[in-house]
């Protein structure tokens, strides 16, 4: 029976007449950011006077819509815009819309209507056609009426949003049952253009995931419904990044699958490597003459020298010994992405190796005015490792403790016999990893800025490298997330059994 329309239960998503595009305009946000790395906004908003904007909807959502904030010059000025801001003054609160300092701010004119399409991103510069795509659909969107949140999931206008995107794109509603996908989609996939049915379009994807986490074990989309997570296929000699995550706002409900081109990314990546392989060979053979005849000089080969020559001479071997060590750590990851890393592995007394370490490394540690302590218990701790590459584990993470701790502070090792695993514990007096680095931690050629140390230039490989080292020991080396005080690492390498 049907109910009278007073009796009727209300839609939680009915719109007023004045906020007819926001749900409209929100999904096609999502879409657009969905696009892209974190530490993105895409926001609808109208240009004021005085220089500012008006946000009307935003994703992610903001906590009070309607707000203004200082619009960049030139970025409103009726033409697609794309602002480099990455050095140039820009108000905060473009920083704490995006969690980070924007590098880029882009606008494109919503039209028919007096708004804008703005995208800013920490990550990465926003793509104009792709903005200019969604404006597009946010502007047909806006023209047709009226709309509910129960006439915006019909099937037609969800499908008719998700064409007008050029890149493939899926998603699966869950209320409706429905799949809906885009011709670059169905083509990338190879899918059938008649025949398609929403159950063949559904398991094609989880095989699609379980084939791309096979090295892995496998992996079952119905065991982790809601889990985010991506992975990368090849199609036709091309490279795609798929990201496939759980929606749920409001306005959508169920999994979207996202497919980015990264073939140049790739390529670029590979060029990158080689053009620092080929360098780091070149250098290496001319670095270590020069370090040489260095070591001569100062050793008296070609005469005393006079003070302030020692002096000199000191300087430049020091230089080029820091310059060894960059050349080492890049030919280090380069044998490392590529599998050529050789390991001899041998049965190691853990404290003892550790407690060489620390007298290897005690000379530099004291250039720093600090003190590094051992606490164990002094008794065999064997496991099964390459004893040379455990120790370059150590020395990086100590030497890094020490640069990063002030004068006068202590470091300490400490070393655990666990159940079935030893814990090497470094733990320094620093000012600690700022929660915006500890994400980038372990990536190659990531330096945290607000923690460098002038006059005391790294690679930024230190830790990738050390990573890499401990996880072909079986063992895992992460950041103690916990401390408040300083900064701790823990390495764990499983013991001989």
């Amino acid at each position: 029976m049907k109910l009278p329309p007073c009796c009727e239960p209300p839609l939680p998503y009915d719109l007023s007449p004045d906020e007819r595009p926001v749900p409209t305009a929100r999904a096609v946000l999502q879409l657009l950011v969905g696009q892209a790395h974190q530490k993105m906004i895409a926001f609808v908003g109208s240009f004021e006077k005085r220089g500012r904007i008006s946000i009307d909807e935003a994703f992610p959502q903001i906590e009070q819509p309607g707000e203004t904030i200082a619009a960049p010059e030139g970025l409103c000025d009726g033409q697609a815009r794309l602002l480099s801001v990455a050095d140039g003054r820009l108000p905060l609160a473009w920083t704490s819309l995006c969690g980070a300092r924007p590098v880029a701010i882009a606008s494109v004119p919503v039209v028919r209507t007096d708004r804008f399409l703005i995208c800013a991103s920490a990550k990465t510069s926003p793509d104009l056609v792709l903005m200019s795509c969604a404006a597009e659909t946010i502007s047909r969107l806006h023209g047709v009426g009226p709309l509910t949140a129960r006439d915006y999931h019909s099937s037609q206008g969800l499908q008719s949003l998700v064409n007008n995107l050029p890149v493939p794109l899926i998603f699966v509603d869950s209320r409706t049952i429905e799949v809906f996908l885009n011709e670059p989609a169905r083509a990338l996939l190879e899918m059938p253009q008649i025949g398609l049915s929403n159950r063949r379009v559904a398991a094609r994807l989880a095989r699609l995931a379980s084939d791309a986490f096979s090295a892995s074990g496998g992996f079952n989309l119905a065991s982790a419904p809601y889990d985010d997570f991506a992975f990368e296929i090849e199609r036709d000699g091309r490279a795609y990044n798929v990201e496939s995550r759980w929606v749920d706002d409001g306005v959508l409900l169920g999994r979207m699958w996202m497919f980015r081109d990264v073939t140049k990314e790739h390529a670029a990546a590979r060029i990158k490597d080689q053009l620092v392989a080929t360098v780091s060979h070149e250098l290496r053979t001319p670095l270590t003459a020069i370090i040489g005849s260095l070591g001569l000089l100062q050793a008296g080969a070609a005469g005393a020298l006079t003070e302030q020559s020692a002096k000199l001479v000191g300087m430049a071997r020091k230089n080029g010994e820091r310059l060894v060590k960059i050349v080492n750590d890049l030919l280090d990851m380069e044998k490392m992405q590529s599998g050529k890393m050789d390991y001899d592995f041998s049965p190691v007394d853990l404290t003892r190796l550790v407690g060489e370490v620390v007298q290897q490394n005690m000379s530099y540690t004291q250039g720093f005015g600090v003190e590094v302590l051992i606490d164990t218990e002094m008794v065999p701790v064997t496991l099964l490792a390459d004893e040379g590459r455990v120790a370059q584990v150590l020395t990086n993470l100590i030497s890094n403790a020490a640069k990063f701790s002030p004068r006068g502070s202590q470091v300490f090792i400490r070393l655990e016999q666990l159940a079935e695993t030893a814990r090497i514990s470094v733990i320094d007096q620093g000012r600690g990893i700022s929660k915006e680095f500890r994400q980038e931690l372990f990536a190659r050629f990531s330096q945290d800025r607000e923690s460098a140390v002038t006059g005391h230039p790294g690679s930024g490989l230190g830790l990738a490298i050390s990573r890499s080292i401990i996880e072909a020991h079986g063992g895992t080396i992460r950041l103690d997330e916990t401390t408040t005080c300083g900064s701790t690492f823990h390495v764990e390498l499983p013991l001989v059994r």
